[in-house]
């Protein structure tokens, strides 16, 4: 089997004209294609040819059944890196003429063609039935568009998106080395995965956008500025890390959204009018800031990672007002090692199981309305080693050192109640 290379062939009669293609492509029937058709692809392994230039072939010609067959599909992975990794070679693909299969859906798990970070140039064979690569005036927009549903399913670095595109595929532009991105009026969805680990800096979404995917919009490591217009999806946006201005001037199709921004962020707004109450996490140890439909905004602290190793103190950020459900718990629900937790005085809500897994620490409140909200929050917990300020004076000596606590808190005992105080603020005393 090989493909017909830069020259006419003659078969019975008949005159085929194949335009050059690359080499070093494999081609296989497409099973249970009748007529027969061939794919491009075996759908395991990848391209690994070195040209940057790829052309796909129209035809191939079987030199057993003395045939020549339309190439009509790419097979998965064809043009995926290997171990689905960057495929930094190919710089330029021309999709050739008889190409129908589906090119890129990472959310139907089809991926044909992907993570090509090198990919400048792309141009779809003027003739094929249902993709283009041209705008409404026929100028080349180096991206892959289905014509009939103008969805673009693939595009590069120097994709425009044209007038008259509605969607932005799923996988669209991942790994993509893509700089700038104008989104149209026409687009109205952006589908899950569809801008990731690209080289934007900014991006704006119209307010035409009504249904923006899961994980759309994530991993962009050099986007700094990013305006949403648009209807907003739960999940769409995280993990840009260099994020530094978030704006949302949409609406969100959930009540409760948690947005994942990073901890670069230092400016964010919320349109005002939102039917919105959610969190927005700049990954400040877990803290999310949780805003209202008026922007109000206070801190809650939903959790502190994995502490089943960690015995040092747990100093709080002093404006933080919410300890979230289970934010101290391990993996597994397992006890830590904490020895104690500085309770900041903002702190008006502890939800349940707050503090599961730290039945071994002693737990600083600034009021007795903290420790009874500590207490009632998780039953387990010892509510002698909850403590709260003590307003009075103490004058007595005899501090001791409290046991397995390495020397941090020392306790004293008038003949009537135990008091408390941490060995780096000894002149603040607490009570259970």
């Amino acid at each position: 089997m090989y493909g017909v290379g830069l020259e006419d062939t003659i078969l019975t009669g008949s005159i085929i004209y194949v335009e050059e293609y690359t080499s070093g492509l494999t081609l296989q029937p497409v099973v249970g294609s009748s007529p027969v058709e061939y794919a491009i692809g075996d759908g395991v392994n990848t391209y690994t040819g070195t040209s940057t230039n790829v052309v796909l072939p129209q035809y191939c010609f079987d030199e057993i059944t003395n045939a020549v067959y339309l190439v009509t599909t790419i097979n998965k992975v064809a043009f995926v890196g290997q171990g689905f990794d960057v495929n930094a070679n190919v710089e330029s693909i021309k999709i050739s003429r008889y190409i129908e299969s589906p090119i890129v859906d990472i959310q139907n798990n089809y991926t044909a063609i992907y993570a090509l970070s090198m990919l400048e140039h792309i141009v779809v064979d003027q003739n094929n039935d249902v993709y283009t690569s041209c705008d409404l005036d026929d100028n080349n927009v180096d991206a892959i568009i289905e014509e009939e549903t103008g969805r673009l399913v693939f595009g590069c670095k120097n994709t425009i998106i044209p007038e008259g595109v509605t969607c932005i595929g799923s996988g669209a532009f991942v790994f993509c080395n893509i700089g700038q991105l104008d989104i149209p009026s026409s687009v109205t969805t952006i589908e899950g995965s569809a801008i990731m680990y690209t080289e934007l800096v900014e991006l704006t979404i119209p307010e035409t956008v009504q249904n923006i995917g899961a994980s759309a919009i994530c991993y962009n490591a050099r986007l700094v500025k990013l305006q949403i217009f648009g209807t907003l999806n739960i999940s769409a946006v995280y993990s840009n890390f260099n994020l530094k201005q978030f704006r949302c001037y949409g609406d969100f199709t959930e009540e409760d959204v948690r947005l994942f921004l990073g901890d670069s962020v230092t400016e964010i707004l919320i349109n005002s009018d939102a039917d919105f109450v959610g969190y927005i996490d700049i990954g400040e140890k877990y803290i999310t800031y949780t805003y209202d439909n008026n922007n109000n905004i206070e801190k809650t602290l939903i959790g502190l990672s994995d502490y089943s190793n960690v015995t040092e103190i747990i100093d709080l950020p002093s404006d933080l007002t919410t300890i979230g459900a289970l934010a101290f718990t391990t993996m597994y629900g397992l006890s830590n090692e904490i020895i104690h937790i500085i309770i900041p005085a903002n702190i008006t809500t502890i939800e349940d199981y707050a503090f599961q897994g730290c039945e071994n620490a002693y737990i600083f409140c600034e009021t007795s309305t903290q420790k009874s909200l500590a207490t009632s929050s998780h039953s387990y917990l010892d509510a002698n080693k909850v403590l709260y300020k003590y307003t009075g004076t103490l004058s007595g000596a005899g501090w001791a050192y409290v046991a397995n606590t390495n020397n941090t808190i020392e306790s004293y005992n008038d003949g009537t109640n135990t008091y408390y105080r941490l060995v780096s603020d000894p002149n603040t005393y607490y009570i259970a």
